[in-house]
């Protein structure tokens, strides 16, 4: 009786990006054996498929075996020399299926003829599930990051109530949160009431970036500085989270300790 390993993972990346992992080579070598090895494939069926971990290792040889673009990519493995699991004696399916925030991908390695080597390759398939998942992100978001953070502060610094509006339209999600000491709000609206509320209070301060933002499996940080009269009185960061759409479903605030004011930003 043979053995299958069975993983899932939550990419927040649409399935188009996700499938273009499989289908461009340059994407593929990117995740699959990139831990401890180099990975080339010919992305049709029957294209060949090669993982090459020596000289530690061995080389897995297969070929492609479904190409269902954004829904399946399949493909045979095995090892050069291998008489207990030979080149094309097992396969390796990946189905994807869209979800409110990305994609969820489910890997299946059927035709394990052991339990070791189930368990062996368990391990390697979550190395590279993730490393998958971190990459599909950073190619679904990464260009996004300057223009979020942009508009974030162009809210907080907003006089009129119109180009508030306007800067927390465009990063924040419909229903996106805004967690912090000094504020729980969900909603544009209440965004907007919040950082109307904080300004009557912050004395002329300005809010202004600190560092690039960064992004790692949909998450995002950026840096803040409150800024008055051009000395700096306080700084923080914010930890969010990224919709499907690329915009702020969940943004917490920290405040770094002895800053000498505390805004909520």
């Amino acid at each position: 009786m043979s053995e299958t390993v069975r993983l899932e993972v939550e990419i927040a990346a649409r399935p188009e990006t996700v499938f273009g992992f499989f289908t461009d080579p340059a994407a593929f070598g990117s995740w699959m054996g990139a831990a401890m090895g180099r990975a080339e494939i010919d992305p049709r069926e029957g294209g060949a498929v090669t993982v090459d971990f020596s000289p530690a290792g061995p080389v897995v040889r297969g070929e492609v075996t479904a190409v269902e673009a954004p829904r399946r990519f399949a493909f045979t493995w095995g090892y050069d020399g291998s008489d207990e699991l030979p080149p094309g004696s097992s396969t390796v399916t990946f189905d994807l299926e869209p979800t409110d925030h990305g994609t969820r991908v489910t890997l299946e390695h059927g035709g394990l003829p052991t339990a070791g080597l189930r368990d062996g390759h368990r391990g390697g398939h979550r190395v590279y599930l993730s490393l998958l998942a971190a990459g599909a992100a950073r190619a679904e978001h990464g260009a996004r990051l300057p223009g979020l953070a942009r508009a974030w502060f162009e809210a907080w610094n907003a006089d009129e109530p119109e180009a508030r509006q306007a800067a927390i339209a465009e990063c924040l999600a419909d229903d996106g949160e805004f967690r912090h000491a000094w504020a729980a709000v969900r909603g544009r609206a209440d965004l907007s009431g919040h950082i109307a509320g904080s300004r009557s209070v912050m004395g002329g301060i300005r809010l202004e970036p600190a560092g690039k933002p960064e992004q790692c499996h949909g998450w995002m940080r950026f840096g803040w500085k409150a800024v008055k009269d051009g000395a700096t009185v306080s700084t923080g960061e914010n930890v969010a989270v990224l919709d499907g759409s690329g915009r702020l479903r969940l943004v917490i605030g920290f405040t770094d300790p002895g800053s000498r004011f505390a805004p909520e930003v």
